[in-house]
């Protein structure tokens, strides 16, 4: 500043932040080729289950749309939004546990057959909760088949002891 305490100059660090950009940029296309290679794994789940049950083909996909339909309308974040998609598309998984005979049996299943295709929930489970997701998958893909009242399964859960993802894929 001068004798008035106007200013007269400045003094400052210039920095070249090429670097740190080109970095930056580095990183962002590395979450991108995760998340990508995050969803092909997903959808390669999803496959395979569907290969084993003609029902299922399709079936997961359509529940994902509809339950991350229902859950924009709820204004959930995306990040939520994006978990639940995940879930919903790999919800069924635990089928591939399920002999093949009950997955395609063209008639009514019997009570003992019913009560093994109610496994796919907790067995969608231990196939998928060592796996560190994002989201919590393992558990949506747990309570999907639970309801408000107690009388789903595999947990009889009611009300808030589910997500509320849980809750929308249940629809």
């Amino acid at each position: 500043k001068d004798a008035e305490g106007k200013t007269t100059g400045f003094r400052g660090v210039v920095r070249d932040i090429t670097e740190i950009k080109k970095m930056e940029k580095e990183r962002q296309e590395s979450l991108e080729h995760l998340r990508q290679t995050l969803e092909s794994t997903v959808h390669a789940m999803a496959v395979t289950v569907e290969s084993r049950d003609p029902y299922t083909a399709g079936h997961q996909r359509r529940v994902a749309d509809l339950a991350c339909a229902i859950a924009a309308m709820m204004d959930l974040e995306k990040s939520r939004i994006d978990g639940l998609r995940m879930a919903s598309i790999i919800h069924d998984l635990g089928k591939i546990s399920i002999p093949t005979e009950i997955l395609t049996k063209p008639t009514k299943l019997t009570a003992i057959e019913f009560e093994i295709v109610k496994t796919h929930a907790q067995a969608g489970y231990e196939i998928l909760k060592d796996i560190v997701f994002p989201w919590p998958i393992a558990r949506i893909v747990l309570e999907h088949h639970e309801k408000i009242d107690g009388s789903g399964y595999p947990h009889h859960l009611k009300g808030d002891d589910t997500l509320l993802e849980s809750k929308i894929l249940t629809v």
